[in-house]
């Protein structure tokens, strides 16, 4: 018996083009802040901007992504993160305790993966110009004589 649900973790529904800018926006908004913090953690300093900002981008990317989370626990869980871990988190705003923030930046990264929502190829393009020229333009190779 088909259901709906057969290919549930096959499939990411998103609504319109709004959703992937919600996502995004706040993803590279933590990403900036997040690297920001890192900069000043390295010279043993706080800056209370930039650590606002990574609250409120991390707040804002996870309450974005986490039914998308939901949807591929089984695939988070194999990649060590626990949902509950950073569903407290989030409520009892612990992002600077310990080392939560590398484990956040993880989580997001690895949910986005998962997802599909952050697609990257792995396979380098080794052919050389004319052969890529060829492939584009859906040239034979020329007749030899």
């Amino acid at each position: 018996m088909n259901t709906q649900n057969d290919n549930f973790e096959d499939m990411v529904w998103t609504d319109n083009e709004q959703a992937r800018y919600l996502i995004w926006e706040a993803y590279m908004g933590f990403i900036e802040h997040y690297n920001n913090y890192m900069m000043y953690a390295s010279f043993n300093r706080n800056n209370p901007v930039v650590q606002a900002g990574l609250v409120r981008y991390s707040v804002s990317l996870y309450e974005e992504i986490r039914s998308i989370a939901q949807h591929f626990e089984k695939h988070l869980t194999e990649k060590e993160h626990n949902l509950k871990f950073y569903d407290t988190m989030m409520v009892e705003r612990n992002f600077f305790e310990g080392n939560n923030i590398i484990l956040l930046r993880r989580f997001f990264a690895d949910v986005l993966y998962v997802s599909g929502l952050k697609n990257i190829i792995f396979k380098r393009d080794k052919r050389g110009g004319i052969q890529k020229a060829r492939d584009k333009y859906q040239l034979s190779p020329t007749p030899t004589t």
